[in-house]
């Protein structure tokens, strides 16, 4: 988390993040997500920063502005639809 945080603090135009929900309960990584990336209320977004988010938690980031399906480095697809993916 101390990587999220200086991410956030460094005010970014571009942020790439990977799975950093993986270490988090279910509610404390909805909570991050409300808090930093929510397209509502998230400080990334009220800054206008792009966000390149990749987790293996889909039920956290509903709804999806962009999901991609990979499976070696192949994309199966793309869609906004979360349910069609997990």
């Amino acid at each position: 988390m101390q990587a999220l945080a200086r991410a956030v603090y460094s005010r970014p135009q571009v942020a790439l993040f990977d799975d950093i929900f993986s270490g988090l309960d279910n509610q404390t990584a909805r909570n991050v997500f409300q808090r930093v990336f929510s397209a509502k209320e998230g400080l990334l977004r009220r800054w206008g920063t792009t966000v390149l988010l990749a987790t293996q938690s889909c039920e956290i980031t509903r709804p999806p502005m962009m999901c991609v399906a990979t499976l070696s480095r192949r994309i199966l697809t793309r869609t906004s639809e979360l349910p069609a993916l997990c």
